[in-house]
This record gives structure tokens, sequence and C-alpha cells, in this order.
């Protein structure tokens, strides 16, 4: 804390070291707000820790220190310190930094990075909301976690800022999946009920009879969705007819909610 009061340019020095020295360990699990942010506690390690005190202690001291630095250390910090770096600015007002980060793990394919920066956190629709990332950049990073399979929910917030478009988006990206034999995002159908287009609808009903139970919950999440903004006697009908077909005790009482 000492060494980067004393100069900004020690950041570089004492970050690498510390995944060894803090350690990896991970914190206990929890959704906290810290500032702005809200985050899973449990997705930090010590060492994620160690670097954001580290990190704002110098830039307390340096007022003038301004984001070209922490997109510096970014760029040519090792596996850790990249990862460290992310985990800090994911709790940040967003910025200038904020955005250039983002484009960053856009772009690559280390899935480490990536979910430190836009997972088990509201940054992404925090960016959203702040109109300073567009919408269709949000949707294309949302994209890239759906095609490796990350949850809906380790994007916090996100769906509010669903659209026809990004419906669009997921449902080709099924469609594709559906056409090549393969599986298709469990999150789909909570996601495009929020923005629902023409098959929309039909894609959640067909979801409530998939033979894989976790394809039925998020089905009926959707169906929960659909019934909040856009009842009508065929939902209505749909979660009846849902409820006595399912076998699943939490979701026949998630149905019977509905009902």
């Amino acid at each position: 804390m000492r060494r980067v009061r004393d100069d900004p340019k020690a950041l570089a020095i004492v970050l690498p070291s510390l995944a060894r020295r803090a350690g990896r360990a991970e914190l206990a699990r929890g959704r906290i707000r810290i500032g702005e942010a809200e985050i899973e506690r449990g997705a930090w390690r010590t060492c994620d820790v160690a670097g954001h005190r580290l990190i704002e202690a110098c830039a307390i001291a340096h007022a003038d220190l301004d984001d070209s630095v922490l997109h510096e250390l970014f760029l040519h910090g090792d596996f850790e310190e990249r990862v460290i770096v992310l985990r800090h600015v994911s709790l940040l007002p967003i910025q200038s930094v904020t955005i250039a980060l983002l484009g960053e793990v856009q772009r690559t394919n280390t899935a480490a990075w990536f979910e430190a920066l836009v997972c088990d956190n509201d940054l992404l629709a925090r960016a959203v909301a702040s109109g300073r990332l567009p919408r269709d950049d949000a949707y294309k990073i949302l994209l890239k976690g759906a095609f490796v399979d990350l949850r809906l929910h380790r994007f916090y917030g996100i769906e509010h800022h669903a659209s026809a478009e990004l419906t669009r988006f997921v449902t080709g990206l099924a469609t594709e999946r559906e056409a090549a034999g393969r599986a298709v995002w469990v999150d789909t159908n909570r996601l495009v009920a929020h923005a629902p287009i023409e098959g929309s609808v039909d894609r959640v009903l067909r979801g409530l009879e998939d033979s894989r139970a976790e394809y039925r919950h998020a089905s009926v999440d959707g169906l929960a969705v659909l019934l909040a903004t856009h009842g009508d006697a065929r939902l209505n009908a749909a979660a009846r007819g849902a409820f006595e077909r399912e076998s699943d005790p939490g979701l026949r009482v998630r149905l019977s909610e509905l009902i």
C-alpha cells in the first residue's frame, strides 16, 4: 500500500505477485453491493481483493491517475494481473476504461478474463443504462456468453435491457444449433420472453414439454414473464396443461403459483 501510494508505477511491480502472496482462495458466497455495483462475492478471490485495494489506494493518492493506467495494466499484465484488473473495473462507475475493456473481453478467447469483467455482476446492465455502451455491443457480449453456455443469471439485470433485436439474435443462435443437432442455450426461453417476437411464445410453450428438466425450468420462467406482460387464455391454458404433465416437484409448485 505504501509503495503504490508513493509511486503509481509500483502497481505494475506488485500486482504480478498477488496471486502467490495473497492466494487464490475464494470468498464466501453472497450477492453484495459496493458503490454502484452489485456483485457475487464468491466469484472473487483473496488476490482479487488485494489488487482492488491496492489500485484503489493508488487512485486515491494520485488524483491524476487516469483510465489509461488501468488499460495499460491490463494490456501488459500476465494472466492473473488481467483478472485482477478486470475484477477491479467491474466495481467502478462506467467510464472510458470500462468501455475499452469491454471491447477487449469481447475479442478475447480467454474465458477467465471475459467472466471476470461481465459475469457475476451487473456491469453490462449498468454500461447499457449509462448510455456509454451501445446496445448492439452489449448484445454481442451477451451472445458470446450464450455461445459458450454461460448462464443468464450471471449477467445481473441484463434481461431488463432486452429488445426485439436481441430476441432475434438469440433465436437465430437457437435455430442454428437446432439445425446442427446441438444443444440450445438453456436460457433461451428465459430471455426471449422479455421481448417476444413472432414465434417466441410458441418456442416457450414447446419448451414446457422438453424432456430435459433444466429446459422446462427455463420455459416456466419464460412463461411467468409472458403471463405477467401478455397474459391471455392460451398462456393460462398452457400453464394448466404443463402442471398436469409435470413430474418435477419444484416445477409443479412453480406452475401452481402461476395458475
